[in-house]
């Protein structure tokens, strides 16, 4: 079973820091609101979810240009983590942040994950997992010329994945 998720770019992040400083500096009435996980980090649980098992997660990803074009994650990194439900609360919270929020979580959970690189048609494999369930994605980006130079355009391409039972392999399309 798959269900689709998008995300905000990554780079925007970097922009909405910048954005948030100036706004609260500006108006000095505004503070940003700290949105923070209320499960506690389970560094075991997420551990015991990237051990070996026998079931594969396969998959392609790319994105769709508004001209109909398809934009391959030809070479790009693919990461994999597990869907603890600390996981899952941090997905939750950065689907909500905006301009005056922050969200705060452990900086080790992005280090629980499995990586691989899809081949020139954005196509991945994941190998050897147990059953359970997975975040999958990548960020897709392109140039697109201006009167100004290059624009960067494109984003992030993700999927949540649930494997079922041990030597299963699920099909996903990262978009």
């Amino acid at each position: 079973m798959v269900e689709g998720m998008e995300l905000k770019r990554t780079s925007s992040v970097s922009m909405l820091a910048g954005l948030t400083f100036l706004v609260t500096h500006l108006s000095g009435c505004v503070e940003p609101r700290i949105l923070r996980p209320s499960l506690p980090f389970d560094r075991e649980t997420t551990e015991r979810a990237l051990r070996t098992g026998k079931a594969v997660i396969i998959g392609q990803a790319f994105k769709k240009t508004v001209g109909g074009d398809v934009k391959y994650a030809a070479g790009n990194t693919i990461e994999l983590y597990p869907l603890t439900p600390y996981f899952s609360q941090v997905l939750t919270l950065l689907a909500q942040r905006n301009t005056f929020t922050q969200v705060y979580f452990d900086p080790s959970l992005v280090t629980f994950k499995r990586t691989t690189v899809a081949d020139g048609e954005g196509h991945f494999k994941f190998p050897n997992l147990l059953p359970g369930r997975y975040y999958l994605g990548t960020t897709i980006t392109w140039g697109i010329p201006t009167g100004h130079g290059i624009e960067t355009t494109g984003g992030p391409a993700a999927a949540i994945v649930v494997v079922e039972q041990d030597g299963q392999t699920v099909e996903v399309v990262l978009q």
